[in-house]
């Protein structure tokens, strides 16, 4: 129902024709096919969709420097985690990029402007993530778990780059050794590549399209 149609914004479970293209529609879809991690998706502002060229791209940390980041309520895991991850093919379909600028047209600053910090953290991600799994209860979907979905986007990303430097930057993952420190970074539309060639089988966009 969250993809094909349900009842009512409020009635979410059950079927219906209504598409509610909210945080409970983009943030799971975001980390299907991006290796983000939760609080990094539900922290994101508007100005952190951002445009190389041809390439639409998250900012993780939004080009802000530490004390800026604490300022502004985010929280980076480490100076790896500071990266940009490019949008996939999929997600960018579905009408991400339209979301972002009706957003940006309601004067939001927050990507996902419902959420609200919580927990002893303050995370964003707090609501959502206790919301997902209640959810994915409800329609007796076992062995499932929003942090889970990240490390099948890790391992997609795996088999179908074959660097595993890029796979680590777009990951957030700190690249050890002589390589780590020398390392530049890989080019945009290198990283855009990468990301695109994460695929499961029988995941299509019309599987999300209502």
């Amino acid at each position: 129902p969250f993809y094909k149609g349900c009842r009512s914004e409020k009635r979410r479970r059950l079927p219906g024709d209504v598409i509610v293209r909210d945080h409970f529609y983009w943030i799971p879809l975001l980390a299907t096919f991006h290796p983000l991690r939760a609080e990094e998706i539900a922290q994101l502002f508007v100005t952190d969709i951002k445009r190389d060229g041809d390439v639409l791209y998250i900012d993780v940390d939004g080009g802000l420097d530490a004390d800026e980041v604490e300022k502004a309520g985010k929280q980076v895991k480490s100076h790896a985690a500071r990266r940009r991850v490019p949008l996939h093919a999929l997600v960018l379909n579905l009408g991400f990029a339209d979301y972002v600028s009706e957003q940006t047209n309601a004067g939001s600053s927050r990507l996902f402007p419902l959420l609200t910090q919580g927990g002893a953290a303050g995370r964003f991600s707090q609501y959502f993530c206790r919301r997902f799994g209640e959810h994915i209860r409800y329609f007796g979907i076992t062995g499932v778990s929003f942090h889970g979905l990240r490390h099948s986007a890790i391992t997609a990303l795996s088999e179908g780059n074959p660097n595993p430097d890029v796979t680590n930057e777009l990951a957030g993952h700190k690249i050890g050794g002589e390589r780590g420190r020398y390392r530049k970074g890989a080019s945009l539309p290198t990283l855009k590549a990468a990301i695109d060639s994460i695929a499961f089988p029988g995941i299509t966009a019309d599987l999300f399209a209502g």
